[in-house]
């Protein structure tokens, strides 16, 4: 007697006894199998014996197609190419906004300075008078910015200070180098107005 005659003849033992439908009988045939150390299999033992394979795949369906794989990544690269460029000058501008934050702070501590002294720092005392103590000024207050030292820009350069101003009408000039970091390059960003 063969592996399938067997099986099937499992099946009708189950059914004379309990009377189940077929498809509880396969369910219990199955659970059967596997009790006996055989892997759980979607076939039914007729499709064994005829030599049908469970989960036999067509050459055709054993993975994609290079013409699927290049239409992917063109529609990868379609896409990559219309986000990146929104991130990328998202960066310029947060540090932009943050240069302009900065000169703000650094012009309300010029104020306060100027309120307890009774003038801004000259140039040569520069900004790090906000943070330590000029000699012969009795009434300095500060620090009037917080941390031990004069913020940098956000690119790295330190900000530039002159007292008297030459633009401002504030009595100081205040501003930032940009991403260039040279003197009168494209971007400075400045307390008297647009980029000069």
């Amino acid at each position: 007697m063969t592996t399938s005659q067997i099986a099937f003849n499992r099946i009708l033992e189950y059914r004379r006894r309990d009377g189940l439908p077929f498809s509880a009988l396969r369910r219990r045939w199955v659970e059967s199998r596997r009790g006996m150390g055989a892997a759980l299999s979607p076939v039914s033992p007729c499709d064994a014996a005829a030599g049908n394979k469970p989960n036999a795949r067509s050459p055709r369906s054993a993975g994609f197609t290079l013409i699927e794989l290049l239409l992917v990544m063109v529609i990868l690269a379609i896409l990559a190419s219309l986000i990146i460029p929104m991130f990328v000058g998202r960066a310029e501008q947060a540090r932009v906004t943050a240069a302009q934050t900065d000169i703000s702070n650094i012009s309300s501590a010029l104020d306060t300075f100027e309120i307890d002294n009774g003038h801004y720092p000259t140039t040569s005392e520069g900004l790090i008078a906000l943070v330590r103590q000029p000699p012969g000024m009795p009434n300095w207050h500060g620090p009037y910015l917080k941390g031990s030292s004069v913020p940098v820009d956000p690119w790295g350069h330190p900000y530039q200070y002159r007292s008297p101003g030459q633009h401002s009408k504030d009595g100081y000039d205040l501003w930032s180098l940009g991403p260039t970091g040279q003197q009168g390059g494209a971007g400075e960003i400045t307390n008297w107005g647009p980029s000069q």
